[in-house]
């Protein structure tokens, strides 16, 4: 099976609902969106309209501006929500098990969405698996608006890592399917 075969098998899961998807935001400029970034953001959001992949809002993004805006941006100006810990990512696989911001992070990641919608967080580059490597830029684990998919478990019972689908894998699919109509 090729990786868009794969990975589409990943667009069914989230068309049904169930799972927290954590995006990276889109191309910055600074502190902001880019103009490619704006772009990015809103052809995203067109293409989950089109495969109608089902949201739950809010959409949670961290403090910085260009989480902020992509959230809003890709997500029709739904309502979004401010998540402190989420610019604090990092803190996710820290060592002790204890650490409050870690705590806070796993809780907000094992928490199961409405059955049939998809928790949705905007915020920064992680590695939620080590073999995770952004295509174009080594020194990043997730590029711009790569979507990872988590299965939450339920409080007190964590998360998996279900896949990742990246922004350039959504325009494909967002293209065949133009082709094929």
């Amino acid at each position: 099976m090729s990786n868009t075969e794969i990975n589409f098998s990943l667009i069914e899961k989230i068309q049904r609902g169930g799972y927290v998807l954590y995006l990276r935001h889109a191309e910055p400029s600074s502190n902001t969106l880019s103009d490619e970034g704006k772009k990015q953001a809103k052809k995203l959001g067109t293409i989950f309209q089109k495969l109608h992949i089902p949201i739950q809002y809010p959409i949670f993004t961290s403090s910085i501006g260009r989480t902020v805006e992509t959230g809003k941006l890709a997500f029709w100006g739904g309502e979004n929500k401010v998540y402190e810990n989420l610019e604090l990512i990092r803190y996710l696989y820290k060592k002790n098990k204890n650490h409050p911001i870690k705590k806070d992070l796993i809780a907000s990641f094992e928490k199961k969405p409405f059955q049939t919608l998809n928790t949705v967080f905007v915020g920064h580059d992680h590695c939620f698996v080590e073999s995770m490597q952004c295509q174009d830029n080594k020194d990043h684990c997730l590029c711009y608006l790569d979507t990872v998919i988590l299965q939450p478990k339920g409080q007190g019972n964590g998360f998996d890592f279900v896949g990742l689908i990246t922004l350039q894998q959504f325009n494909e699919w967002n293209n065949y399917d133009k082709n094929c109509s």
